[in-house]
């Protein structure tokens, strides 16, 4: 691959990358409208259940899917370390995030399938523990991804066309 379409082929990963990384924030703010269940009502919890398997299966599964196929590729594609070190960042964020999230669908379903003391303080604890660790790392993601966009400016400058 000559040294233009190696760039070409590494700016076109790093801005699907990027893209993959947006849908997140409009996925976010749809968890976060989602209304809250009343933790002693089994049905409350079941609505609130299954509008969080409705937001993730319209995207979260895609979403990061696409963050880990186009962060590989680009750090397969340079040894750039500018780039590098930031998307390997940003994908671990990613996947604790994952993580999170896949702990937090399962402690809602174990609520709703089994409603008692336990199951609901379990159910807590999960929302109170990924919110927190969220936050944070809402925060670094962020900071990685205007960093990231910033080097690329300079190393892949747009064209005057």
């Amino acid at each position: 691959m000559t040294g233009e379409a190696h760039d070409t082929a590494l700016e076109t990963h790093i801005k699907e990358f990027l893209s993959a990384l947006k849908p997140r924030d409009l996925i976010l703010q749809r968890l976060a409208e989602l209304e809250k269940p009343d933790p002693r009502n089994p049905e409350d919890l079941q609505r609130y259940l299954d509008g969080l398997k409705t937001v993730y299966a319209h995207g979260l599964g895609d979403m990061y899917d696409r963050i880990g196929l186009h962060g590989s590729a680009i750090c397969k594609s340079t040894n750039e370390t500018e780039i590098t070190e930031r998307v390997e960042k940003m994908m671990a964020l990613a996947a604790i995030e994952s993580g999170d999230i896949a702990k937090i669908l399962k402690s809602f379903e174990n609520a709703a399938n089994e409603t008692n003391l336990v199951t609901v303080t379990a159910l807590l604890l999960t929302l109170v523990t990924a919110g927190a660790r969220g936050l944070p790392r809402q925060g670094e993601l962020d900071e990685l991804t205007l960093e990231l966009s910033a080097y690329c400016l300079t190393r892949f400058p747009p064209t005057d066309e």
